[in-house]
């Protein structure tokens, strides 16, 4: 059964700061919506493990993805959460399918 996704915190890079405070529960349908600039990637990329926190915990059900003041940080590579990103688009080299696909099999599975 899936977990939850805490982010709650702040992320500071260079002059922006951003308080998290996003609680997804596990099968829920989240937007981020915002103008540019608001931190809506910034969002993201702490789940992924691309911005780490300042302060604060990423959570994933019981398991601490960070936490600085712990001590934790889980690799990008390591956690169980991806992103796509839509500036990156496919890998023009692989079908559609391999494309789809490539997250999963580079975890592992077939």
């Amino acid at each position: 059964m899936p977990d939850d996704l805490l982010l709650a915190g702040r992320i500071d890079r260079g002059t922006f700061h951003l308080e998290l405070d996003v609680r997804v529960v596990a099968g829920q349908v989240v937007a981020l919506l915002g103008p540019n600039g608001a931190g809506k990637s910034t969002v993201l990329r702490c789940a992924v493990g691309l911005a780490p926190l300042t302060s604060g915990v990423v959570r994933l059900g019981d398991t601490p993805l960070d936490e600085p003041a712990a001590g934790v940080f889980v690799r990008t590579e390591e956690r169980p959460v991806a992103i796509v990103f839509q500036d990156y688009r496919l890998f023009p080299h692989l079908s559609v399918v391999e494309n789809v696909a490539f997250a999963a099999r580079s975890h592992g599975v077939g």
